[in-house]
C-alpha cells in the first residue's frame, strides 16, 4: 500500500502538460466506448444507419464522461484542498475504472444483459440510491458492471482521501458520497430536467431543420458544461488569478462579438427568408444555436492563440501587454490550451448541425492559413483582409445552416446580402491595423496604413466603406427609416470625429467597439420590425 500511495502522490506532483491530461482522458473514453460497443450485443457499431447520428451519439457519450470527470475533479479540489490541475491528475489516475462495466457485464451475462440507460422518473431515485450496492436488488437502468464501477469509485475516493491525504473520516466519507451521488444524478439528468418542466426526450417536431434522438440527449449537457466551466474558472482564479487573467486576455471581445453577431444574424435572416421566423425561436433550434455559438467562440479562441503565437515579434513592439510577450504564459502552455479548445469546439459543432461542421472546417482552415506559416496570409495585403471577410461570411452562413442545413444559399431570396456583409467586414477589419502599425514594420507585414503616410485619412475611407456597406445592408433588410438613418449618421460622425481628434493611433482600435454597437443597434431595429 505504501508503494501505491507513493505512486499516486508522485503522479500528481509530476509536471504533465494539460493537453496530455485531456488527450489521455479522451482516449480512455474512446476505449471504453469501443469495448462497450464490441462486447454488449444491445450496442452496435451500426446502432444508427446514419453516420451523423452515430457521431452525435458518440459526442453525447463524450460529453457525459467529460462532465463526470470534471465534476469529480471539482469535488476533489474542494474536499482535498488540492490545486485543480492536481485534482485532474488524480481523477485521471482512477478514470480507467470506467473500463470495468463492458468486461464485467460480458463475463456475467455474455453480453445479453441490459445496457446503461437514463432514468426519466425521479421517484425511482431513492430506491436506486439506497440499493446500488445491493447485489440482490434489481435496478433496470444500471448494469451489474456499472454498479461495480460505482462501488470502486466510492471506495477508491474514500481510500485516497482518508489514507493517502490524511483527511478526516467525515470529510472522506462526504467526498465519497458526493462522487457517488453525482454519478447517479447524471443518470437521472432527464428526470431532473422534467422537474424543471423540460422533457428532452419529448423534444420533436418543432425544430426547423430537424433534431435527432441523440441530439436530444446531447443538449442535456449544455447547462452542466456551462456550470462546470464557470466553477472551474472560479477555482483556477483562486489558485492563480494572474495566469487565468492572461489566458482570458486571448479573448478579444469586440472581434469575437462580430463573429457571434454574424452567426445569429445569419440564423435569423435565413429563417426570415424561408418564412420560418419566428417559428425558429423554439427550444430545439435555440439549443442548436447555443451549441453553435459555443463552438464558434472556442474556435475563435483557438485562432487568436494561434495568431498570437506567430505574431509574438510584432506584439513585442505594438502590444507589449500580451501574455506571451510578458511571459505570463508560455507558448507551450498556450498551445496546450488551444488544442483542448479545438477538440471541444469541434464536439459542439457536431452537436449543432451536420452542415454546420463544414462551415466550421472552413473557418478553421481559413483562420489557420491566415495566421500560421508557411503561407501566413496576414502578411500580404489585401489577402489577409479578404480571408477575414470570407471568415465573416462563413460565420453568417453557418448560422443559416442551423435553419436550412444544406440549402442555405438556395433559401436566400436576397443573395446580395452576402456581398454587403463581405464588404462591411472587409472595411472594418482594417481598423485593427492601427494597433499593429509599428510592429508590422518589424516583421515585414504589409500594413496599408504604413504605406500611405496618411493613416487617419485611410481610417476615414475605411469607415466610409463600412458605413456605405451598412446602408446597403439596411436597405436590403427594408428598414430604411428615420431611426436607422439617424443611427448611421451618428455612428459615422462620431467615428470620424474620434479619428481626427485621437493623437495615439493605437486608440483607434476602439472604433471596432463603435462599429459593434451600431451593428447591434441595426440588428435590433430589424428584429423589432420582423417580429410579429
Amino acid at each position: 500500500m505504501t508503494t501505491l500511495n507513493s505512486l499516486i502522490i508522485s503522479s500528481i506532483e509530476k509536471k504533465i502538460p494539460v493537453d496530455s491530461i485531456f488527450k489521455t482522458l479522451t482516449f480512455i473514453i474512446i476505449i471504453r466506448t469501443f469495448f462497450e460497443m464490441l462486447l454488449e450485443k444491445k450496442h452496435s457499431f451500426k446502432y444508427y444507419p446514419d453516420f451523423y447520428a452515430n457521431a452525435v451519439s458518440y459526442i453525447h457519450i463524450y460529453f457525459f464522461w467529460l462532465c463526470l470527470f470534471f465534476t469529480a475533479a471539482i469535488l476533489i479540489t474542494i474536499f482535498l484542498k488540492l490545486q485543480f490541475v492536481k485534482s485532474m491528475k488524480l481523477a485521471l489516475i482512477f478514470f480507467p475504472i470506467i473500463l470495468i462495466p463492458p468486461f464485467a457485464d460480458f463475463i456475467f451475462t455474455g453480453g445479453e444483459g441490459s445496457f446503461l440507460m437514463y432514468s426519466f422518473e425521479i421517484e425511482t431515485f431513492p430506491y436506486s440510491y439506497l440499493n446500488c450496492f445491493n447485489p440482490f436488488a434489481k435496478i433496470e437502468t444500471v448494469t451489474a458492471g456499472v454498479r461495480m464501477e460505482i462501488a470502486v469509485a466510492f471506495i477508491g475516493s474514500f481510500y485516497v482521501s482518508f489514507y493517502i491525504f490524511k483527511r478526516g473520516i467525515f470529510r472522506s466519507l462526504l467526498l465519497s458520497l458526493c462522487i457517488y451521488s453525482v454519478i447517479l444524478l447524471y443518470g437521472y439528468l432527464p428526470a431532473l430536467y422534467k422537474i424543471l418542466g423540460i422533457n428532452f426526450y419529448a423534444l420533436s417536431g418543432k425544430s426547423i431543420s430537424g433534431i435527432t434522438l441523440s441530439q436530444k440527449f446531447l443538449f442535456m449537457y449544455l447547462l452542466p458544461v456551462i456550470l462546470i466551466s464557470w466553477v472551474t474558472i472560479y477555482l483556477l482564479s483562486k489558485e492563480n488569478r494572474e495566469t487565468l487573467k492572461s489566458i482570458f486576455s486571448f479573448f478579444y471581445p469586440s472581434r469575437l462579438s462580430f463573429y457571434i453577431l454574424l452567426l445569429v444574424f445569419g440564423f435569423i435572416f435565413v429563417a426570415n427568408q424561408s418564412h420560418a421566423y419566428p417559428a425558429a425561436l423554439n427550444i430545439e433550434d435555440i439549443l442548436k444555436l447555443i451549441s453553435a455559438v459555443i463552438s464558434i467562440k472556442l474556435l475563435f479562441f483557438y485562432s487568436k492563440i494561434t495568431n498570437d503565437i506567430h505574431d509574438i515579434e510584432i506584439d513585442r513592439v505594438s502590444n507589449k501587454e500580451r501574455p506571451l510577450v510578458r511571459n505570463a504564459i508560455s507558448a507551450e502552455s498556450a498551445n496546450e490550451i488551444k488544442n483542448i479548445l479545438l477538440i471541444i469546439s469541434f464536439a459542439f459543432a457536431i452537436a449543432a448541425e451536420i452542415s454546420f461542421v463544414f462551415y466550421w472546417l472552413f473557418i478553421l482552415s481559413a483562420s489557420y492559413v491566415y495566421s500560421a506559416p508557411p503561407f501566413r496570409l496576414r502578411r500580404y495585403y489585401p489577402a489577409g483582409h479578404l480571408i477575414l471577410s470570407f471568415i465573416g461570411i462563413g460565420a453568417f452562413l453557418s448560422g443559416g445552416a442551423l435553419v436550412k442545413s444544406y440549402e442555405v444559399y438556395l433559401s436566400l431570396q436576397k443573395t446580395e446580402i452576402l456581398l454587403y456583409v463581405f464588404s462591411a467586414f472587409f472595411f472594418i477589419s482594417h481598423i485593427k491595423d492601427f494597433k499593429d502599425m509599428e510592429g508590422d514594420k518589424t516583421d515585414s507585414v504589409q500594413n496599408i496604413l504604413n504605406y500611405t503616410g496618411f493613416p487617419k485619412i485611410m481610417g476615414i475611407i475605411f469607415l466610409s466603406g463600412f458605413t456605405l456597406s451598412s446602408y446597403l445592408i439596411i436597405k436590403t433588410l427594408d428598414i430604411v427609416n428615420a431611426g436607422t438613418v439617424i443611427g448611421l449618421l451618428i455612428f459615422f460622425a462620431c467615428s470620424v470625429f474620434y479619428t481626427l481628434k485621437t493623437v495615439n493611433l493605437k486608440r483607434l482600435d476602439s472604433l471596432l467597439i463603435f462599429s459593434l454597437i451600431f451593428s447591434l443597434y441595426t440588428t435590433c431595429m430589424w428584429i423589432y420590425q420582423i417580429t410579429p
